[in-house]
């Protein structure tokens, strides 16, 4: 049976990570040359006093990345198939017990980690795929950069970057990439340990990141893990993947989405109807009054990734990342229900329904300024949201 999740979520959010500190704590600073010359000697020396799980046979036994030697903590890969004076740290990935750069480590949320590092970009404004944190352009000296990789909410990696002038009058093109796996950190990859590049290829690179950096037609949604400094769900909400849910009309529905896949009306005894357009990313009905002049979205379904609803949910989505971009945690919870904010049956309110094989049904009811009641209701099993449905409730 599912246990009540505001409980759950405070405790997440209480939780002290037992990880061995092995790296000094930096603050809110960006990540710097010498920060990753400290956690290479970190690396090495704790490897040291660990017992491979895994070397190399010979000269032969060669990845793409160098010579791997594989540990419980992670994997090193090297420039000689032998951990020996002549062998040097190309790169390596941490999945376990090492704490990184900044105090940043394996399980550690999203939003914390990005809290770890300098940024000038807290509201991850920039296109559906990148959000630029900073870039600093200190040339012919250094430079270093920062961005967020994403398809829409879910953050894939965060990558800092530094490029240092080095004695031959190169650059460093080394730096630190972290997997992010369900909004925590997954893994921990250093990479370019000993690569070097020119000015030219620098100054390209910062380019390609400057430009991106211009994008801000995106951002991050606000979440929190206790849910009262959130806004409640409101007629803001109703509009989403260029959708009005009060205003939009057939034809524009089919210049946002193309022709539909189906496309049927229904003619109740009042002569009023409803028309049903599955548009396969969405499936929106449409009410038409009996003299066919006045029409209003009555529903829309979604049931594909392809589409962000109220708040960019999208299907596939945990049960805690959808409720932790609205309000919760201010009412009871008894019989496996949670009422998360206001009274149930008024005209704003939050409920949430458990079930005992890890599903749940999550409502929010809003009332517009012109008395329209709209309900929106995600579905999801094994705690992933399978559909979402946004009703007008009159």
């Amino acid at each position: 049976m599912c246990k009540r999740l505001f409980s759950i979520l405070l405790s997440l959010c209480l939780l002290t990570w037992t990880v061995p500190v092995l790296a000094a704590d930096d603050g809110a600073d960006p990540l710097l040359f010498s920060d990753l010359s400290s956690l290479i000697d970190v690396v090495l020396a704790y490897a040291k006093t660990q017992e491979p799980i895994l070397t190399p046979k010979d000269e032969t036994d060669i990845t793409e990345d160098g010579y791997a030697f594989q540990y419980n903590f992670g994997t090193l890969y090297m420039n000689h198939p032998r951990m020996d004076a002549d062998a040097s740290l190309l790169s390596f990935v941490i999945n376990s017990e090492i704490t990184a750069s900044h105090d940043t480590y394996i399980g550690q949320p999203v939003s914390d980690l990005l809290a770890s590092f300098y940024s000038e970009n807290d509201q991850l404004m920039g296109d559906y795929e990148h959000a630029v944190l900073y870039v600093f352009d200190n040339l012919p000296d250094s430079a270093s950069w920062a961005w967020v990789s994403r398809d829409g909410q879910r953050i894939s990696n965060v990558q800092y970057s530094v490029h240092t002038r080095l004695e031959d009058g190169s650059y460093s093109d080394i730096g630190l990439l972290y997997n992010i796996e369900s909004g925590t950190v997954d893994r921990i990859r250093l990479y370019g340990a000993t690569n070097s590049i020119s000015l030219e290829n620098v100054m390209a690179t910062l380019d390609l990141v400057e430009e991106s950096a211009h994008e801000d037609y995106y951002s991050a949604v606000p979440s929190s893990y206790d849910g009262l400094t959130l806004l409640p769900f409101d007629e803001h909400d109703l509009v989403f993947s260029g959708i009005d849910f009060l205003h939009t009309t057939p034809d524009e529905a089919i210049r946002l989405f193309g022709e539909p896949i189906e496309d049927n009306t229904m003619e109740d005894s009042d002569g009023t109807s409803v028309r049903m357009m599955d548009f396969g990313t969405c499936e929106i009905f449409f009410r038409y009054d009996a003299s066919r002049t006045k029409v209003q979205i009555a529903s829309v379904t979604i049931s594909s990734d392809a589409i962000e609803g109220p708040r960019s949910v999208r299907i596939g989505d945990e049960f805690s990342s959808v409720l932790c971009r609205f309000r919760f945690g201010e009412g009871e919870y008894a019989d496996n229900r949670e009422l998360l904010y206001g009274r149930e049956g008024s005209d704003s309110y939050g409920l949430s329904e458990y079930g005992e094989d890890a599903s749940a049904v999550l409502r929010y009811v809003t009332t517009t300024r012109d008395g329209t009641k709209v309900l929106m209701m995600g579905i999801f099993e094994q705690m992933q949201l399978e559909e979402l449905l946004i009703l007008r409730d009159n």
